[in-house]
């Protein structure tokens, strides 16, 4: 859609068919501009789908999209993610997650941490994924300056989701945990503009 700054009217610039499996979609756009990242996931408690992004080009003169590509080396159920400010980094919070044993998922839960490519946008995942257990992972939030991504987990014993705090390398994206915040806390959003 492209809006019109004198008067607000929306004019319809192209449709992209992304995937019809699996149902979840969540769409954000690159700091830059330069590129929209699709993340599509299964349903929780449903679903047992692995989490893929689809990358696309955004050209800045006619806002038309084009595919650039799909990364699906990521958890199961893939629910929520995040960019980084900076747009170096793209947080997933998963469902499930894969592991190496013979019972898979072994942890129920995950965050990915992905490192998106300057040139191309695609994101690539930075391993080991940060266990984050969950059955149902709807929020993930960086805060406006980058420090901290935010991700809902549900712990034992709890009834609810607990809202999990997490410190973001600036170097190198990884994750570090920080302090549970409580439960039933509502997913942090930012506006763009800070």
């Amino acid at each position: 859609m492209r809006i019109n700054p004198a008067d607000g009217q929306l004019t319809l610039v192209q449709t992209f068919a992304a995937y019809t499996n699996p149902p979840r979609m969540r769409v954000a756009l690159h700091p830059s501009g330069r590129f929209m990242y699709v993340l599509m996931g299964g349903e929780p408690g449903r679903d047992f789908w692995t989490g893929a992004i689809m990358t696309l080009a955004v050209d800045a003169q006619t806002g038309q999209l084009t595919k650039v590509g799909v990364t699906d080396d990521m958890g199961f159920n893939s629910q929520a993610f995040a960019l980084h400010p900076s747009g170096r980094f793209l947080y997933v919070n998963n469902s499930g997650h894969y592991n190496t044993s013979s019972i898979s998922p072994k942890v129920w839960g995950s965050v990915t941490t992905m490192v998106i490519d300057p040139v191309s946008g695609l994101p690539s995942r930075l391993l080991p994924d940060f266990d984050n257990p969950h059955l149902g992972a709807y929020c993930a939030s960086v805060d406006p300056t980058g420090t901290y991504l935010y991700a809902d987990a549900t712990l034992t014993g709890n009834a609810g989701a607990t809202m999990r705090q997490f410190r973001i390398d600036a170097t190198t994206g990884r994750l570090t945990w920080v302090r549970d915040l409580g439960e039933r806390l509502q997913c942090p959003r930012y506006r763009e503009s800070g």
